[in-house]
């Protein structure tokens, strides 16, 4: 069978790599020279152009051998994120690998430890995780994939990249949790963690361990606020009270007053007033409605306390 091969550095500097399988339960890396009574290496053709140098080989490839080549992957430059690019097949454990490979999970070790000794360590690390979950979780252990990203305007000022990942038992009970930055805590074991750009921030992969039962979910955690929240609690206070400051009982009428109608008329009623609505909560009604609800609660407390109702008389 004949074969063109290329070494070329793929986008991002990937470095190529080429395996030769076979015959049988067999793996060797190809280096650019033949392989007897594997590989013959026909011709060879090179192109000098700085990093991108490369050689392209025509090679015949002898029957029952298969020739398998790519590139480090794309997103975390691993070994095993090629395979999968290369041959579609998962390749997140040490029996996937091997199945991708085509050949027994003995020889699937021994090959990868002696090319690339720290993605054959990552593999341990991920079996050693599993086993241990699974020793710890008295309904063993299980995996489970979670991506999430690309949000909106919206959920991105509502602290979407601070969420964290939540590990539910069956009855939605938080067992474990992996935080924005990767670090699980509870009953769960992080065994890859991949990101990708994209719209909003790009998006984040997981794939975890977890005790048997249990699901994954990103979203905020109930009764915790994240430090986007915090911060847009503060502005909101502090835009609602400067408001009140500068425009007096005339914000205080616009805030307490009752609507009939929508955004578009209420803002025009507050310009008429005298007391236009901040441009930060006029473009969308459920930020107008914040904004008068906080407005409309401070005017309340500077009134029920002693020294407004003081200065309210006066006034």
């Amino acid at each position: 069978m004949k074969v063109i091969y290329s070494n070329k550095l793929a986008p991002r500097r990937r470095r190529p790599w080429a395996i030769v399988i076979g015959p049988g339960d067999e793996l060797e890396l190809f280096a650019g020279e033949s392989i007897p009574g594997k590989v013959a290496v026909v011709g060879r053709d090179y192109k000098k152009n700085g990093v991108w140098s490369h050689s392209t080989y025509r090679l015949e490839v002898a029957e029952g051998i298969r020739f398998l080549h790519g590139h480090f992957g794309f997103e975390t430059g691993t070994f095993t994120e090629g395979l999968w690019a290369a041959t579609g097949q998962p390749t997140d454990r040490w029996h996937e690998v091997a199945n991708a490979l085509g050949v027994s999970l003995p020889v699937a070790q021994e090959f990868l430890r002696g090319w690339l000794p720290v993605a054959a360590q990552k593999l341990d690390q991920v079996e050693a995780d599993l086993a241990s979950l699974d020793e710890a979780s008295p309904t063993g252990a299980t995996t489970v994939s979670i991506t999430y990203g690309a949000p909106t305007h919206a959920a991105r000022e509502r602290g979407f990249w601070e969420w964290p990942v939540r590990i539910l038992d069956e009855d939605g009970e938080e067992v474990g949790r992996v935080s924005p930055g990767g670090e699980p805590s509870g009953e769960v074991k992080v065994l890859k963690r991949e990101t990708s750009s994209g719209y909003g921030g790009g998006y984040v992969s997981l794939i975890l361990a977890v005790p048997e039962g249990c699901r994954a979910e990103h979203g905020p955690a109930p009764g915790e606020k994240t430090q986007a929240e915090q911060e847009a609690e503060e502005r909101l206070v502090a835009a609602a009270s400067e408001w009140l400051q500068m425009y007096g009982q005339n914000a205080v009428h616009v805030a307490t007053k009752d609507y009939p109608y929508g955004r578009a008329r209420v803002l025009a009623y507050a310009e008429t007033q005298g007391c236009p609505i901040p441009a930060e909560y006029s473009r969308r009604a459920s930020d107008l409605w914040m904004f008068l609800n906080e407005a409309k609660s401070l005017a309340q407390n500077q009134s029920d306390h002693p020294l407004g109702r003081a200065r309210h008389r006066k006034e």
